[in-house]
């Protein structure tokens, strides 16, 4: 390869970080113009519908995740045949996914109102945007496949270039629409058109790159019959992600209120600067990932798991903290009071930011192993914890019971997912990473409730100041539980390297070299 796995992680981490830091801005901007030229109530479908979307996405099955699985040997290996034969492969089953989910979200139109609570919109209307929806969703699998291409070949940051380009261009058009039209059907075939160009951008660079993309070339049935025996395992895996991960909005709406989705909504525009982090951090490593665990051996993997948590608790703990210290005033000063969530939604977000967070590097490391088959219990118990555990507390607690369910899905799904890679991926004791763990959790949670104190403490009139104040107090309190515990610990002694020396995280410290 022309980089080393650590410098094309680098790169896409951070280039994901500043493409980041833009799109929150821009995000600010998009969002301030909908609440104020449309309301609470166009925010509040744009929540559920945009959840409801990603439920039917499910029509993906897997395949990406298995055709992916396969990309990574053939590209360690420059197999130009096979690459080619997976992404006609790729293309094919893209198109049908496409299809599929623009029948299905047309055929759930005429039931889209059992969904809606407290909106006053006509009917016609709600379906109109919701179908809006539908062609958005549908319209990104036509191109979105080859984006898969450069993420697995350890090229990502050049899908967030171009994201972010396309982004920025759609900014300036909505906000200028809204300001000049407040017109919400507009603003939605903006973003379907601007979603569209962008992953035909991303093809075009690809088929650039890869110019033997252009062959079409057929794979065998014995072979595609072996790509897809994972997709039924996968399907699964996608299923109880759905579960946990998007479908908060539409029980907020049917168990609480269309309305509340709306207001945390708002703080999901903050909230989204993590879960994006995080999403960039996990796909700046997965194309290494996989090329580790094809070419490595299991012992230097679990080396390398080990600093990539570490490394990931920390920052999980920082921007976690300093996002629960600070996200409230930054409503209030944003919004106002009226638009504020109640404290103990906020802690759980807040937590269940965290350990998303944290978790990213276990799954991400499952997902390339291609541990599909045994995952498929682990989704399950997942997934039917969370619906039981959202629903019953939901009904009692409101918001932060089906919070709570997403809690204690992770959590079930964290103690499984360990076991199963460290026992039959690494086939060695996962003790010392549980230990590990249990620190991670109750150190986050301790700190969450020292800034609670600090909070009720130190109240400032100035909002400004308030969540100055806020933000050196999470970092303040960070430094002891993410140095002092782990301070003679080799993984705090590798990051500390890092930092120092830029010490790639997967090259083996008295070997050099690059792998």
């Amino acid at each position: 390869m022309s980089r080393s796995r650590t410098k094309n992680t680098a790169i896409n981490i951070a280039t994901a970080i500043a493409s980041q830091a833009a799109t929150v801005i821009m995000s600010f901007f998009t969002r301030t113009a909908l609440i104020r030229t449309l309301g609470i109530q166009a925010v509040s479908l744009n929540g559920l519908f945009a959840e409801i979307i990603t439920m039917l996405s499910l029509a993906e099955l897997g395949v990406g995740s298995a055709i992916v699985y396969n990309l990574y040997k053939p590209l360690s290996e420059n197999d130009e045949k096979k690459v080619c034969q997976l992404m006609t492969l790729f293309q094919t089953a893209y198109r049908t996914i496409a299809l599929v989910i623009f029948a299905v979200g047309l055929l759930l139109t005429p039931f889209i109102q059992y969904l809606v609570n407290d909106i006053s919109y006509p009917l016609s209307y709600i379906r109109l945007v919701y179908v809006l929806f539908v062609i958005q969703s549908a319209s990104s699998y036509l191109f979105a496949y080859k984006a898969s291409l450069l993420v697995a070949d350890q090229k990502k940051y050049m899908v967030t270039i171009i994201t972010l380009a396309a982004k920025a261009v759609s900014v300036v058009a909505i906000v200028a629409v809204l300001y000049l039209t407040g017109n919400y059907i507009l603003y939605l075939l903006i973003q379907i058109l601007f979603n569209f160009g962008s992953n035909m951008l991303s093809a075009l660079y690809a088929d650039r790159t890869y110019p033997y993309l252009r062959k079409d070339r057929s794979m065998s049935k014995e072979e595609r019959k072996g790509i897809f025996k994972n997709v039924k395992y996968l399907f699964v895996d996608s299923l109880s992600n759905r579960i946990v991960n998007s479908t908060d909005n539409i029980l907020i709406s049917v168990l609480v209120s269309t309305l509340q989705v709306g207001y945390y909504s708002n703080y999901s525009v903050f909230f989204g600067i993590i879960r994006q982090l995080q999403t960039n951090f996990s796909g700046g490593i997965s194309g290494s990932l996989g090329n580790l665990l094809a070419t490595e051996t299991p012992e230097h993997c679990v080396r390398v798991l080990g600093r990539l948590n570490y490394l990931f608790y920390v920052a999980a703990f920082v921007l976690n903290l300093g996002m629960f210290a600070c996200v409230g005033p930054v409503v209030r000063l944003w919004l106002g009071e009226d638009f504020l969530l109640p404290g103990i939604v906020v802690f759980i977000s807040c937590l269940n930011l965290f350990l998303d967070f944290c978790k990213a590097p276990v799954w991400q490391t499952l997902g390339v192993a291609g541990r599909f088959k045994e995952n498929k219990n682990i989704s399950i118990a997942g997934a039917v914890t969370n619906l039981v555990i959202s629903v019953v507390l939901g009904v009692k607690l409101g918001m932060a019971g089906i919070f709570i369910g997403t809690t204690a899905t992770t959590l079930v799904q964290l103690v499984l997912k360990t076991r199963l890679l460290y026992g039959k991926v690494f086939r060695c004791s996962a003790g010392k990473f549980a230990a590990r763990w249990v620190y991670y959790l109750l150190s986050f949670v301790t700190a969450q409730m020292g800034i609670l104190w600090f909070a009720s403490v130190v109240r400032l009139e100035n909002v400004f100041a308030q969540i100055l104040v806020n933000g050196v107090a999470a970092v303040a309190l960070s430094i002891p539980f993410c140095i002092l515990v782990f301070w003679k610990n080799e993984d705090f002694r590798y990051a500390l390297d890092l930092v120092r020396t830029r010490a790639p995280f997967d090259r083996r410290r008295k070997q050099g070299g690059e792998e």
